[in-house]
């Protein structure tokens, strides 16, 4: 980490999406603390963190000098109490986050860059409430935090965003500098992926499942016309459902297969269609993202 010397710094912490961690904000009293000293002195000094609100998510918080009256930078840890149950967590595990302060600090102005092809405008998905707007919340157990979870951008430019929270698909239109929503046809769980395709149609794959005919889940791959409403529907037959491919095949981890949901006419393959597909001898070439 680099500051200006003369600066103050903000220090940001989240939880990660653990049911754990989930649980110790709800249910106990989280006593998150600061640890920081400048140089290489190991007398440190403390300081609560406290939540505020950053772009519509609200991380623990903390501000500091970079550093100190005599120059020396800032070194700082963290921990995470749990009075009622006698833990405590540390970050990092082990040592100090060093901050680099220097007070031949330059700032440039780089010029703007040209976008990427094919589009000229790159759209951002801002925090908060609205019909453009994405967050994070809870599942319906209320147990694991979740928010948007994938993105692709299609030939003809358009972005697909993921938007569990709201159970929806925000996609946006840089030609027309527009966005518009696709209610998600299915209820989150969890893990779930979209892509288009070749011709720009949406695809949106539920890899929690659906039961059929009594077995256990099995994945479902949903394919959307340019309205939002529901062209196809399939199963999947894969056991560990990966990355969707270039040419929306899906790579099954637990055998390094690519499974193919539709056929070339965008029929739904059936079982024996979708396992007859060849084990890839080169991955790197077939990813989407």
């Amino acid at each position: 980490m680099i500051a200006r010397a003369d600066e103050t710094v903000r220090l940001a912490f989240e939880l990660v999406n653990t049911i754990y961690c989930v649980e110790l904000e709800r249910y106990c009293r989280l006593e998150p603390t600061l640890y920081y000293a400048y140089g290489d002195t190991e007398a440190f000094q403390s300081i609560p963190l406290a939540r505020e609100n950053v772009d519509g998510m609200e991380p623990l918080v903390s501000r500091l000098p970079a550093t100190d009256q005599e120059g020396r930078s800032l070194r700082y840890y963290t921990e995470f109490a749990v009075p009622e149950a006698d833990y405590i967590l540390r970050y990092p595990t082990v040592g100090t986050i060093d901050l680099f302060a220097t007070s031949n600090f330059k700032s440039i102005d780089l010029p703007v860059a040209n976008a990427a092809e094919p589009g000229e405008i790159v759209y951002d998905f801002f925090w908060g409430y609205g019909p453009d707007k994405v967050r994070k919340g809870y599942d319906q157990g209320g147990q694991y935090i979740i928010a948007p979870t994938a993105l692709d951008v299609a030939e003809d430019g358009r972005i697909a965003l993921m938007d569990p929270v709201n159970e929806r698909i925000i996609i946006f239109n840089p030609s027309e500098d527009r966005y518009s929503n696709v209610p998600m046809p299915f209820i989150y769980n969890l893990n779930a992926d979209l892509a288009f395709d070749q011709n720009s149609q949406l695809v949106i794959c539920d890899w929690a499942g659906e039961y059929v005919e009594g077995t256990p889940p099995i994945p479902y791959c949903y394919r959307l016309l340019p309205d939002g409403r529901l062209d196809a529907a399939t199963p999947v037959y894969v056991k560990f459902p990966s990355k969707i491919t270039k040419n929306l095949e899906v790579l099954d981890q637990f055998d390094y297969r690519l499974v193919a949901p539709f056929n070339s006419t965008g029929e739904s393959n059936s079982r024996e269609a979708q396992r007859q597909k060849e084990t890839p001898r080169v991955l790197d070439d077939i990813w989407r993202r």
